[in-house]
């Protein structure tokens, strides 16, 4: 008993890793444009995300997309023209207007679907060929393979590349929203699988 404890001691960090891994995946490469997935505030860290893939070289513009939620689901007292908003603090983090684009998106169950297939819909509209989706953590691999599923449908190529803001990787398990982050998200995954919303063939 004691041999095991002493060998879980050493094995829990690469275990709770591989698992956090697989969540979030991450990939290399040079992309038309980002895609700053879809919330209905944008965060600093987020804007910060896209911004040095940007300046990095490793895309020309960025979208962020904004969900536009029902009135009665709104946040209180949020200005009805916070996607202008967004715009010109994007001009002020010295994004150049032909740099980027605010994509406002309906919020329909299931909702990164939907925004899945409004977003691919606008880039296959624009000639898009690659796109490097910048996701919240753990949420990357759902968002991932939707846009991927999506996005095969306009012969786009996604790349997925997490940020992490109220958590780290190596070591969300000591923080309660890298926890709530990581349970949540497998459950989501595989509630996507169940209903169908991602296929499982080629997965």
């Amino acid at each position: 008993m004691a041999a095991l404890l002493l060998v879980l001691s050493f094995c829990y960090r690469p275990i709770l890793n591989g698992a956090a891994g697989y969540l979030a995946p991450s990939e290399d490469g040079k992309a038309d444009l980002v895609i700053l997935e879809g919330v209905q505030v944008v965060r600093e860290g987020a804007v910060a995300a896209g911004k040095e893939l940007i300046f990095k070289g490793q895309a020309d513009r960025l979208i962020v997309v904004l969900h536009q939620m029902p009135k009665e689901e709104q946040l209180f007292a949020l200005p009805s023209n916070y996607p202008k908003l967004v715009q010109n603090e994007m001009e002020r983090a010295g994004f150049k207007r032909d740099q980027f684009l605010v994509m406002a998106v309906p919020v329909i169950h299931p909702i990164t679907l939907t925004e899945a297939k409004y977003v691919l819909a606008e880039l296959g509209r624009l000639k898009v060929r690659r796109a490097i989706l910048s996701s919240e953590g753990f949420h990357t691999r759902r968002s991932y393979w939707v846009y991927r599923q999506e996005g095969e449908k306009y012969g786009i190529q996604i790349i997925p590349r997490p940020y992490y803001i109220s958590y780290q990787k190596e070591n969300w398990w000591q923080n309660i929203e890298g926890v709530r982050a990581f349970v949540t998200e497998y459950l989501k995954l595989g509630y996507y699988f169940l209903k169908g919303y991602i296929s499982v063939r080629g997965r």
